[in-house]
């Protein structure tokens, strides 16, 4: 039996389990954090509270939102832990797509995983699927054939997911 404790600000994290149980999961919090450090790199996130003249100076997002905003499933799998934006089941699928690839953008996604949280989201489309991700253009490369495809999403897709989120936190 391993375990790890980690003292965040004035919150811990505990993992005690097998070693490569703790190990798996010590490894999926620095994604997290190394996601964090990026996205107030990019002015998306910020861990001071600073206000200017009333309003938020730049996008500031309170440390709790952006941490529960996703998490990443025991498969690897990213979970969008709000409701994504969209009017019908093709825009989420889309805001899903950049919001995933936000998060793991480092990384080649399995349309697989796409469709498990589009599953749990409720906007799952089987017919459409990937011709919705195929509208998002210059915003994804997709890579593989058939049932091996994935997506990343490129540096026009990575700002229009900073956007999104900003929308997603009530920031224009």
């Amino acid at each position: 039996m391993a375990s790890i404790k980690i003292q965040l600000n004035q919150s811990f994290i505990e993992v005690s389990g097998s070693e490569d149980f703790v190990k798996e999961q010590y490894e999926e919090l620095i994604k997290k954090c190394h996601f964090y450090e990026r996205a107030e790199h990019e002015g998306i996130y910020s861990s001071s509270h600073e206000q200017e003249n009333g309003k938020s100076a730049g996008l500031v997002y309170v440390e709790k939102d952006l941490e529960n905003f996703f998490s990443i499933n025991e498969n690897g799998i990213v979970n969008i832990n709000m409701p994504v934006p969209g009017n019908n089941k093709a825009e989420r699928i889309k805001s899903l797509v950049l919001l995933i690839g936000y998060a793991k953008r480092d990384e080649w996604i399995p349309f697989a995983a796409i469709a498990e949280e589009c599953k749990r989201q409720g906007c799952w489309d089987s017919k459409n699927f990937a011709s919705y991700i195929k509208q998002l253009g210059s915003n994804v490369m997709i890579n593989g054939k058939n049932k091996n495809k994935s997506v990343r999403l490129t540096a026009v897709g990575i700002e229009a997911a900073k956007n999104k989120i900003k929308r997603m936190f009530g920031e224009d």
